[in-house]
């Protein structure tokens, strides 16, 4: 395995969702854009995720991670 190759392993920079019960990790985000406690928008390149739900919190936020916790009902993803 090369150094580059190992680099890119260890620092996972692809965009990626990981959906749990209850909440949504989202990895190598561009922007949060609108926030409320019952939607979250948050973009990637060109595209973008709606998070709905109630009682939506931004749990962990970090420069490249966002954790979001609450009732989540739907999650959309588009341009």
């Amino acid at each position: 395995m090369s150094l580059s190759s190992f680099r890119n392993y260890l620092l996972e920079t692809n965009f990626s969702i990981t959906i749990r019960k209850n909440s949504v990790s989202v990895l190598n985000y561009t922007k949060i854009g609108t926030f409320s406690s019952e939607e979250v928008n948050i973009y990637y390149e060109k595209e973008h995720i709606k998070i709905k739900g109630k009682n939506l919190l931004i749990n962990r936020l970090m420069y490249d991670e966002v954790l979001i916790t609450g009732d989540i009902y739907n999650i959309e993803m588009g341009a």
